[in-house]
């Protein structure tokens, strides 16, 4: 009896993690399907529309190491209640329907998302300490399932209800999350922690880390926000083009799912991260050189790509550890300074776009990208056998 107790109480726990997980990405990836709509109606240039994207990751990164002291002061339970309810109301501050309302929709909902990740990372290696890299792939299979979700279907409720109202719609998603979380969790989860932890600014791999995270990053994010807008100066309508941007999400659960299904009991995990890189490249070559041959299999390509380079990265923090709480460290770290950089990738790409009056340069430049993360992932180490240890099955 105790057994199917620990069992449902597993069950309602992952429930409760994959639906404040789902809340990483709608704020962001819901942008992009309508970012023209609402350029042309505030009568923004492209480089200030890339600023609505921008700041969100930048903020990602600049607010990323509060978490340790937040988990530290007010206690996991708490603490990420607060970082959804925050999604949340910055969600809602899109129906004002302005471009300032929207300014500070993104900063907070960049703090929101910035804290809750490396807050998830840490709950996850404490809570399931010998399924925690299994549990983080379902974490972001559920990241980008938010995503899918939010850009396959943000256009088609902005035509519907107006964009305001289209794009505040996803605060219901992050509300109803907050409420789950704080009805399922028990309140032993809001124990501090023993140990403060600082980042591991003397780790070279924590470093290699962050760059690497940084750069795919400043892919990803282009992408949530240009590919769009890209493919309807491509020819493609507004549906049609959030309908190609979905299915880059749509891809991206798959690219988890698959990450999920590898071996836990891993040290070397470069030829899936290659792989995974390999697919990203080739998805953004064909873009630059053929934008519109097979847009879909670019999608194919660019979303199990990025979403299985991404979840594999989110790992890696995990298996270079040995404690929840170093776990976190290393996420905050990774995911703080990787996002820093990220957030000059929409803006850049909005400047290069108007300064070349084409989208030709920026897959160019995304393209370079790409090879430059493919050949630096080869020097990632193999994990060691005592933190791989702490989380094999």
């Amino acid at each position: 009896m105790s057994r199917q107790v620990t069992v449902r109480s597993d069950a309602s726990i992952l429930c409760a993690v994959f639906m404040v997980a789902l809340n990483l990405r709608p704020a962001l990836a819901s942008l992009g399907p309508v970012l023209e709509t609402l350029r042309t109606d505030l009568n923004l240039s492209h480089g200030s529309a890339g600023l609505l994207t921008t700041l969100p990751v930048l903020c990602m990164g600049v607010f990323a190491p509060l978490a340790m002291s937040m988990s530290a002061r007010y206690g996991l339970r708490k603490a990420i209640l607060c970082s959804t309810l925050l999604i949340g109301c910055a969600t809602l501050l899109r129906s004002l329907g302005n471009f300032t309302g929207l300014l500070i929709s993104s900063v907070c909902a960049g703090a929101g998302i910035s804290i809750l990740s490396p807050l998830l990372s840490i709950f996850v290696k404490r809570r399931f300490p010998a399924r925690s890299a299994r549990v983080s792939s379902w974490t972001t299979s559920a990241l980008c399932m938010g995503a899918g979700l939010s850009a396959g279907t943000s256009a088609f409720l902005s035509t519907w209800l107006g964009w305001p109202t289209g794009l505040a719609c996803w605060s219901v998603l992050a509300f109803a999350a907050a409420l789950l979380w704080w009805w399922i969790m028990p309140p032993v989860t809001d124990t501090t922690l023993a140990i403060r932890y600082s980042l591991p600014w003397r780790q070279p791999c924590a470093w290699l880390l962050m760059l690497i995270f940084g750069v795919h990053s400043v892919i990803f994010y282009v992408l949530l926000a240009w590919v769009a807008p890209a493919y309807i100066e491509y020819g493609k309508s507004a549906v049609d083009a959030g309908h190609l941007l979905g299915l880059f999400a749509i891809m991206q659960v798959v690219g988890t799912m698959l990450v999920s299904a590898l071996p836990t009991r891993q040290r070397e995990r470069r030829p899936a991260i290659l792989l995974n890189s390999g697919c990203m490249l080739a998805g953004l070559a064909g873009i630059w050189l053929a934008p519109t041959f097979m847009p879909e299999l670019m999608m194919c390509l660019l979303g199990a790509g990025t979403a299985g380079f991404f979840s594999l990265m989110l790992i890696l923090p995990l298996d270079y550890s040995e404690s929840p709480e170093a776990a976190g460290a290393w996420t905050a770290m990774m995911c703080g300074g990787g996002y820093v950089i990220a957030s000059t990738g929409p803006v850049l790409a909005g400047w290069v776009r108007d300064y070349s009056a084409s989208y030709h340069s920026v897959f160019m430049l995304l393209t370079l990208m790409s090879s430059l993360v493919f050949m630096a992932c080869f020097l990632l180490a193999p994990v060691s056998p005592r933190a791989g240890a702490a989380h094999a099955l």
